[in-house]
């Protein structure tokens, strides 16, 4: 899901200030759609492993995101491979649209992965022993930690903020009474 972020036209900068614009990165043609061959490949050969191993043909079209992740992926590895061999010049990538499916088909896969956590805590008692210890880990630890780095992020900012409000402000003023200095008195 990081790849949109590095393709041409890529708006990735070091930098979000406008006034220190860089160069955006260039990635060579190839490096990228290496990557996104790899990463289909993983889907294809996880959607395939599903299909021969765990659904057993009668079950597999019951799953309808299972179902469309086998085509797309071919469709999207053919993508890639025209991408190749037209040296990226290509106007319009299908693989950018089907990108999304991927992104909707792990959150699906994620959300059964777990399914003790959706039973009724009455019939095991350590699902909610489990089940405790895991939101006190995420909600205690995990956003204390993610709202202490941004904090200091955000103080680090506005204290760079502010020194450069401060310095444009000593400049405008030393400006102004140099300006002072220079004029003609009238007596």
């Amino acid at each position: 899901m990081i790849l949109p972020f590095l393709e041409n036209p890529s708006s990735l900068t070091v930098t979000s200030d406008l006034r220190f614009i860089g160069k955006r990165p260039v990635i060579p043609c190839g490096i990228l759609e290496v990557l996104d061959m790899l990463c289909l490949l993983v889907c294809f050969a996880n959607a395939f492993m599903q299909y021969y191993i765990i659904h057993r043909y009668t079950s597999w079209r019951k799953n309808k995101w299972l179902v469309f992740q086998l085509p797309l992926a071919l469709i999207s590895i053919i993508d890639v491979l025209v991408s190749i061999s037209l040296l990226c010049t290509e106007t319009v990538r299908i693989r950018r649209y089907i990108r999304l499916y991927f992104l909707l088909a792990n959150c699906q896969m994620v959300k059964n992965t777990l399914p003790d956590f959706l039973g009724p805590y009455g019939q095991n008692r350590s699902n909610f022993l489990l089940f405790g210890i895991y939101l006190m880990f995420v909600l205690f630890v995990i956003m204390n930690i993610f709202t202490s780095i941004v904090y200091l992020e955000f103080k680090g900012n506005i204290a760079t903020d502010l020194s450069i409000r401060l310095l444009r402000r000593r400049v405008a003023t030393r400006a102004i009474f140099e300006l002072l200095k220079c004029m003609p008195t009238k007596r």
